[in-house]
């Protein structure tokens, strides 16, 4: 669940948006997102329609969202990231490309990919937090731990309970980076914690979330074992009584070190200089 009063806190601090019309915030998603249509479902009277809260670091955005008009909303162009939701109030309906009609209810997680031809229907008192990860940067990581190019696009499983393990894991990391932006100025402007949250936020998502891959990234899984990791324990029964660098057995396996270090992380449950000792 969200900690709704540092997300208190977040919001007052991140406001980029208070519409007073649909067209402001159609506005708004269009220039974040991509071609964007809303179409008010009930008569919108004197007020804010919608309030916008937003934060950034690299191409990784936390957004707080609260509306008070019900609307239904359509990508007419594809905005290729992941967005994981997670709901405060109110309930909302998706009509994805890749995964079909989805009620959100306030219990569930929601994981969703921005195809052209989504479509959202808010009700009048939706508000949730929305996670959005570049498809680049999740389908990037799981390349590296898989050591080879994906067959077929990285895809989720849409629903998941807040209160299963999942659900929570996410929450956590969720609750992190929020309150990292409500007490820090730019807690991640420096690029080496740039790089390393990006990194330890791909591994909660691929390594909690089921996925068409969640199979093929269990340790020992001997079917999917990538051929890097096959290279390096091949050479390291050949030269078993030498000493190897990590950056040797990479360049022998074909891979930077960094994704073998991960590849035998997720195939072998342990890291290739824990197998050498």
């Amino acid at each position: 669940m969200i900690d709704t009063s540092e997300l208190a806190s977040f919001e007052k601090r991140y406001v980029c948006l208070e519409a007073n019309s649909a067209e402001e915030m159609q506005a708004w998603i269009t220039r974040q997102h991509a071609n964007f249509r809303v179409e008010p479902l009930e008569e919108i009277n004197a007020g804010t329609v919608a309030k916008i809260s937003r934060a950034t670091f690299d191409d990784v955005a936390l957004v707080s969202y609260r509306y008070n008009t019900a609307f239904q909303g359509d990508f007419s162009a594809e905005y290729d990231a992941y967005f994981l939701s997670l709901p405060i109030s109110g309930s909302a309906r998706r009509f994805s490309p890749q995964n079909g009609e989805i009620h959100h209810l306030p219990d569930q997680l929601l994981v969703y990919r921005g195809l052209d031809g989504l479509r959202n229907v808010i009700s009048s008192d939706y508000a949730h937090v929305s996670l959005t990860v570049p498809a680049k940067l999740l389908e990037g990581h799981l390349r590296s731990i898989m050591g080879s190019e994906l067959k077929s696009p990285l895809s989720f499983t849409p629903l998941v309970g807040l209160d299963s393990g999942s659900g929570r894991a996410v929450s956590s990391l969720v609750n992190y980076i929020i309150s990292q932006f409500v007490h820090h100025s730019d807690p991640f402007g420096n690029a080496i914690l740039s790089t390393t949250m990006k990194s330890y936020l791909c591994t909660v998502l691929l390594g909690n979330l089921n996925h068409n891959y969640s199979s093929a990234m269990r340790p020992g899984s001997v079917t999917a074992v990538p051929r890097t990791v096959k290279r390096a324990e091949e050479y390291m029964r050949e030269v078993c009584a030498q000493a190897i660098t990590i950056e040797e057995l990479a360049d022998v396996a074909g891979c930077s070190a960094r994704s073998l270090h991960a590849a035998f992380k997720a195939f072998r449950g342990s890291t290739p200089m824990s197998v050498l000792c």
